[in-house]
């Protein structure tokens, strides 16, 4: 039989030879809790928006999804769908078509303003790009008319309510825009 003293010494050894297993498994479980503490919750956030609630009735009048037609010189047609929101931003598809055939095509995102008389809009690349000034009149609760100072003016018709602004298809040509209003 084994003495008390050599039993004490075994049971010394198995615990000096459990040590490294013991230190590097509280290792392990502390970096486990660092990282989990150190780390922030991934959320999820949806754009805010200003409520339309909230608006002017002038400004409220500029919002939803409008369309647009302009002839060029050279027999080209440019069509346009803004969709303007709440926020004061905007998000535009710009079509130019020649001889009924899409030949052009291109987005933009911006902000859009009203202050005094005037409207105003400023492309996706500012503050550096070129604000727009226009008048504009409101002649029709789905119409306005928008006149820049050098004479260029142009029409948007409204193709949905605020509540519901949302991007149409590629729209056809139209020979005479004016038309359906």
């Amino acid at each position: 039989m084994n003495s008390p003293l050599v039993q004490l010494q075994k049971i010394r050894l198995h615990r000096v030879n459990q040590q490294p297993r013991l230190l590097f498994s509280l290792m392990i479980l502390l970096a486990l809790c660092v990282t989990s503490c150190t780390q922030k919750p991934v959320k999820k956030t949806k754009p805010v928006y200003k409520p339309c609630a909230t608006l002017s009735e002038k400004h409220y009048a500029f919002i939803g999804a409008w369309e647009g037609i302009y002839k060029t010189s050279d027999g080209r047609h440019r069509r346009w769908i803004q969709n303007r929101f709440c926020d004061g931003t905007y998000s535009l598809q710009l079509y130019e078509f020649e001889d009924g055939y899409l030949v052009d095509f291109g987005q933009e995102v911006g902000r859009w303003w009203l202050k005094d008389t005037y409207f105003f809009e400023q492309g996706h690349s500012w503050p550096l790009s070129e604000v727009h000034r226009y008048s504009y009149d409101i002649s029709h609760p789905k119409k306005i008319v928008f006149t820049r100072q050098d004479g260029y003016q142009f029409s948007d018709k409204k193709i949905n309510s605020p509540e519901r602004p949302n991007l149409l298809p590629i729209p056809e040509p139209i020979d005479n825009h004016e038309q359906s209003i």
